[in-house]
């Protein structure tokens, strides 16, 4: 069973109303993160005169409010969250993340208020450098919560459309949809062409030589075969589930069974575990034998036959 059938079993089982709170990065004490805040306002006479103002204040701000993600897509600098929340101890790329997020999340899957969001992004991409520059001076640490604004209410309260259209349809059109085509899944005939935005799906990490050729091309997705693939993937990375280092290799380990009442049992209980975070402290044992207690914690000796692990290693950017 290939790694991409694997997401989309474990995607299968995860529902979207609770694959849309399992997008949330829990924040215990909101009092524990300093914040900057780049608030952007827009005039109510005037919808093309918007102007930045850069302040710490969060007096207004509770934890329902500020809805902060794991990333949905891209790396580095270009990494994207469903919201322009982002925790990071770098003003440039906080900033570039912010900007990124709205660009290809919030425009993405809200229909409301184009004009004022697209205007928005121009004015942050036109003045990102005034804006490092007024920043330059601001001490950041890894608990500092960027945050964008719009008259003074996080994109969260102004778009949870967002949220709801994501967690729905977690994925993206390729580059050349055919009308029709079987699913690698399924053999039923729809639109094929859909694309995870998962970066191993672009063989070019890998070769060069083959910088065009994607993954999804070679395998024949549907919306929701990828939409399934996107949803077991961003589980798995939120879940932490299994994500480990082991003598300086940082690597995902994926537990999966051909068998969907056994890998709905892998993700209820690896959600009611909090992503085994348990099994990070045994340090004692070596490698096969952690795999071995951890197949043994999931399944049970008498199944463990019937469960195979994927091993991803990773570089954290």
């Amino acid at each position: 069973m290939s790694l991409a059938e694997k997401l989309y079993k474990i995607g299968e089982c995860i529902d979207s109303n609770d694959f849309a709170q399992d997008l949330r990065q829990n924040i215990e004490n909101i009092d524990d993160y300093n914040f900057i805040v780049l608030d952007l306002t827009v005039s109510l006479k005037c919808k093309n005169r918007l102007e930045w103002n850069i302040s710490s204040d969060i007096k207004f701000l509770t934890k329902e409010k500020l809805f902060i993600t794991k990333k949905i897509g891209g790396s580095g600098s270009g990494t994207i969250y469903l919201y322009p929340n982002v925790i990071n101890k770098d003003i440039q790329k906080g900033l570039t993340q912010n900007i990124v997020s709205i660009e290809n999340s919030v425009l993405k899957h809200t229909k409301q208020y184009k004009r004022v969001l697209s205007k928005s992004l121009q004015l942050l991409k036109s003045d990102k450098e005034n804006i490092l520059k007024e920043l330059e001076n601001i001490k950041v640490t890894p608990k500092t919560i960027f945050i964008t604004l719009i008259n003074g209410k996080t994109f969260y309260e102004l778009f949870p459309e967002v949220l709801t259209n994501f967690a729905g349809n977690p994925i993206k059109r390729g580059k050349n949809i055919q009308l029709n085509g079987a699913s690698f899944f399924t053999d039923d005939s729809a639109p094929i062409g859909y694309k995870p935005d998962i970066n191993f799906f672009n063989t070019d990490n890998y070769n060069g030589a083959m910088k065009d050729k994607e993954v999804h091309e070679k395998i024949p997705l549907h919306e929701l075969d990828g939409a399934n693939i996107n949803k077991g993937w961003l589980f798995c990375d939120k879940q932490g589930f299994l994500k480990k280092e082991y003598e300086r290799l940082k690597l995902y380990i994926i537990p999966s069974s051909q068998n969907k009442q056994l890998t709905k049992k892998l993700v209820d209980k690896i959600k009611q575990s909090k992503g085994l975070a348990h099994f990070s402290d045994a340090t004692s044992k070596s490698f096969v034998e952690e795999i071995k207690m951890i197949s043994e914690w999931l399944v049970g000796n008498e199944q463990t036959n019937i469960v195979t692990f994927d091993f991803i290693f990773y570089e954290d950017k």
